[in-house]
């Protein structure tokens, strides 16, 4: 994890993001020093220094169980390698690259559950975080770290003086029982990132289980249905001072495939209520939040279709229309008239209904509706006599859509058949080659299409045009 500070905002980014798990040099157990030395220890885990933003030094000791210490630290905002990117290093326990337990399909993660006893006492600048990585496929797993493809997933248990930033999603969302403060923002090689910050600290977790975290992940867009858990790490990012004493008693991972066992009293899940876009009768516009920002008050707008987090509603039975990333926020109609987003209260000014022109109707049977029906973006929505026009006409997804899938789009593609190379940017540049890959459907003016498993898969992203058959480069 890192952090990179803008403007007065904190973002936690990426642990050991100089350098991945699988280049660390062994080591014995007893005391390691370094920019970035690990050993294999007990449980098939291993721990390791991972100084990456800091001239400084840190030394962890372990006496080979799946434990350690941080010995020493220099670590300090004054020997930051990139002040701006706040953390210098993050020691950790976690999996390795040759670890058989992972990867873990997140539609098979059933009971894992994962344990972690530290000793975190409450002096110096640091946090006590998780780090979970996911990718697309089991194929990208190899380079999760360092790939714009990936998602990382940040539980922070405890924060001595730090706090978490971004942008924040939601407050008090109660996940398995455990409440947290969700935030997310995009790291620097262009993965996504989340942090679900515990609102009550602590310093040890037993038996978290990790598919209620990731499910909401999904739900949130930010974590493909079809995907895969990669690299579960634990560990401590070091701003400044890491106190005495600082280190993991003890870690474990149990990888438990299959049904999740919520307990005897546990209900049937409802049916998901349908995801997606909520589209215009005006051509190419969709309902937006502007910004795609959570305060309430912020207004509701007609903008091009850009299919972001900021244009993915959820439609309730009870007739509201739920933020499909800040869960907590509805489609809301001011006193005044104008649509904005509020904090979901089950008021009558969040209640709406289809009629059978197309119209969103909501309070007084008032229709939702872009102001003097013009094409422009920004105009924020209104509340107006239903008059029937294109300006009072929306099309709210029908389905349950998985990661922000619209229902109504316009083209979609099976992805059948054997893994392969399906087409490439070289296929496009060069139409004379008979050995270039070419697709009935696909075109690309740059990079690659495979066939992976049943869906479209980019390759591992890298800074080289493809070849013919995208072996060299993708």
């Amino acid at each position: 994890m890192r952090l990179l500070q803008r403007v007065g905002l904190v973002f936690s980014v990426l642990a050991g993001f100089a350098l991945s798990p699988g280049a660390a040099s062994a080591a014995a157990p007893g005391e390691l020093c370094g920019t970035y030395k690990s050993t294999g220890v007990t449980g098939g885990y291993e721990v390791a220094t991972n100084v990456w933003n800091s001239h400084g030094e840190i030394c962890i000791n372990t006496d080979g169980g799946p434990n350690f210490q941080v010995s020493r630290s220099t670590l300090a905002p004054g020997n930051a390698t990139n002040p701006g990117l706040g953390p210098g290093g993050y020691p950790y326990i976690g999996t390795t690259e040759a670890d058989r337990r992972l990867p873990v399909p997140v539609s098979d993660l059933g009971d894992t559950a994962t344990s972690w006893r530290t000793n975190a006492p409450d002096s110096g600048t640091y946090n006590v975080a998780y780090d979970l990585w996911y990718m697309p496929n089991r194929e990208g797993c190899t380079s999760v770290i360092g790939s714009a493809g990936s998602t990382e997933v940040m539980i922070w248990l405890k924060s001595p003086n730090l706090k978490a930033g971004g942008q924040l999603f939601q407050q008090g969302v109660v996940i398995d029982g455990t409440t947290y403060d969700v935030y997310g923002f995009t790291g620097p090689f262009g993965q996504t990132a989340l942090i679900y910050a515990m609102t009550s600290p602590t310093s040890s977790v037993e038996d978290l289980r990790l598919q209620p975290i990731t499910q909401d992940a999904i739900e949130r867009g930010k974590i493909s249905r079809s995907g895969v858990l990669c690299k579960v790490q634990a560990g401590f990012e070091i701003h400044d001072q890491a106190p005495a004493g600082l280190g993991t008693e003890a870690f474990s991972l149990q990888v438990k495939r299959g049904e999740t066992t919520a307990g005897p009293a546990a209900e049937a899940k409802p049916a998901a209520a349908p995801t997606g876009y909520v589209t215009s009768g005006i051509t190419g516009k969709c309902l937006d939040d502007r910004y795609n920002r959570r305060e309430d008050g912020n207004p509701i707008i007609s903008y091009h279709c850009n299919y972001t987090d900021a244009q993915r509603w959820v439609i309730k039975d009870d007739g509201t229309v739920v933020h499909a990333a800040q869960k907590d926020k509805c489609l809301t109609a001011g006193d005044d008239g104008k649509i904005i987003l509020w904090t979901c209260t089950g008021s009558e000014s969040q209640k709406w209904k289809a009629g059978t022109d197309g119209s969103l109707v909501g309070r007084s049977g008032r229709c939702l509706d872009v102001p003097g029906a013009l094409p422009d973006d920004g105009l924020q929505l209104q509340l107006h006599d239903c008059n029937g026009t294109d300006a009072q006409r929306w099309k709210p997804p029908v389905t349950a859509t998985p990661d922000g899938v619209d229902s109504s789009a316009i083209f979609s593609d099976a992805f059948a058949g054997a893994d392969r190379l399906l087409t490439n940017s070289y296929a496009n540049w060069n139409p004379a080659d008979p050995q270039a890959a070419r697709s009935p459907n696909w075109e690309l003016t740059t990079g690659t299409m495979f066939i992976r498993h049943g869906v479209g898969w980019s390759g591992v992203p890298d800074a080289t045009e493809p070849d013919v058959d995208s072996r060299s480069a993708t």
